[in-house]
């Protein structure tokens, strides 16, 4: 931390010395221009530049030898989370898990791979920042989710196609997740994505709910599958009961309406106790795996609204156009 005096410089103005070791750092010298960024009423961030830093240029190796797919692709999903420009993975045993280690890749996007040999896969880092737009890439999550908990309802409804759309939310919200993390250091990135620095919390929070209840969505017909016929026409009520309540969230959260917000998290145990209700009537087992579905769904929507009545009073969702 640097501490400076301000000196008065003409009628309307103030300046301070800068640390040295930060102008050399960035390559400054004196006529050189530099950017001062209003992040709240109390807080200013000086950068060299708008332009967002560079793409990560580091690189990663990642040996699959002696490992569990699992670890695998738990290793790749830490490397992508932390900005890695390039993955290598290498081991002897890649040739026989090639397949399913591009598969993985393929989780996350941007991530390409550009060069595989028997032993040694390496995929790069093709982001491109100028085609990704926060609130629209949430409002894609979202569009997928009210369809994904909407199919559940159908009975038709093919639970592998389900599983495919989960994958896709999932892409957006690592895609996100990474962006949201490379900004709490990266000023210029955050300008860039136009994310204000107290909304980064409530943006990964909204995020990561909404990529718990694509989880548990497409497990719904899955759920289903083993009850018997009137159980499953119960059962569709209370999803489609879901659906409503969802929408009811994400309306406060787009909207940045408290009251709404308020109103949607004080249902939650009434909804709950619904689900009971229906859920006893029906004496079967595999009615215990759908309920648990319930309950949770209920709690992460109660906990988007939550992210809205938590929010500063200057912070606001997304725009409500399109809703």
């Amino acid at each position: 931390m640097h501490v400076r005096k301000l000196v008065k410089a003409g009628a309307s103005s103030h300046t301070i010395a800068l640390p040295v070791a930060w102008l050399k750092r960035n390559g400054l010298s004196r006529g050189d221009t530099v950017v001062l960024v209003e992040r709240s009423p109390t807080e200013l961030v000086l950068t060299p530049s708008l332009e967002p830093m560079a793409s990560p240029s580091t690189e990663i190796t990642i040996s699959v030898d002696g490992k569990q797919l699992d670890t695998i692709q738990r290793e790749i999903t830490a490397a992508y989370l932390n900005n890695y420009g390039s993955i290598v993975l290498a081991g002897n045993s890649l040739p026989t898990i090639a397949k399913r280690v591009r598969e993985m890749l393929h989780d996350f996007v941007a991530l390409e791979i550009t060069e595989q040999t028997g032993k040694q896969l390496i995929a790069k880092d093709l982001l491109n920042l100028e085609e990704i737009a926060v609130d629209k890439t949430i409002r894609r999550m979202d569009m997928m989710l009210r369809s994904l908990i909407k199919d559940a309802i159908d009975e038709n409804i093919n639970s592998e196609s389900a599983l495919l759309r989960d994958q896709d939310i999932n892409r957006l919200f690592f895609l996100l997740y990474r962006l949201l993390k490379r900004s709490i250091n990266d000023h210029a990135m955050a300008q860039r994505l136009k994310i204000p620095g107290g909304q980064l919390l409530a943006t990964w929070a909204i995020i990561h709910h909404l990529e718990n209840l694509a989880d548990i969505a497409a497990r719904l017909p899955e759920a289903l599958k083993p009850l018997k016929k009137t159980a499953q026409q119960d059962c569709r009520k209370l999803i489609q009961g879901m659906h409503d309540y969802y929408l009811e969230a994400m309306k406060a959260y787009y909207g940045n309406d408290k009251a709404l917000a308020d109103k949607v998290a004080s249902q939650r145990m009434a909804l709950v106790q619904t689900h009971k209700n229906i859920i006893s009537s029906h004496p079967d087992l595999s009615m215990v795996e759908f309920s648990m579905n319930m309950t949770t769904m209920a709690s992460l929507v109660a906990d988007v609204a939550r992210v809205v009545i938590d929010a500063a009073p200057s912070t606001s969702g997304t725009s409500q156009e399109g809703q």
